[in-house]
């Protein structure tokens, strides 16, 4: 049985797809409270791109988190004996 997670290759796109999505998020949620508590009004264009950068990086999450539940899927799984 190959129950090596780091060898299979969701897992290998998993790691930089969530990390990257979670830098964008974190990124522009930070923006978005400075802007909150500094009191700045940004126009409506900077308002939407920072919320669509940061559904960006949620959907990144998103895509990061579906690639690791198929690798432990994959992993988990009980692999099929050859009949003799």
């Amino acid at each position: 049985q190959r129950t090596d997670l780091t060898a299979h290759r969701s897992f290998r796109r998993f790691l930089p797809i969530y990390n990257i999505g979670m830098v964008i998020t974190t990124v522009f949620m930070l923006v978005r409270g400075l802007i909150e508590v500094l009191g700045v009004e940004p126009s409506t264009m900077v308002d939407a791109s920072i919320s669509g950068f940061a559904g960006i990086g949620h959907i990144l999450c998103a895509v990061g988190i579906i690639m690791l539940l198929n690798a432990l899927r994959a992993v988990s799984s009980p692999q099929e004996t050859e009949k003799k």
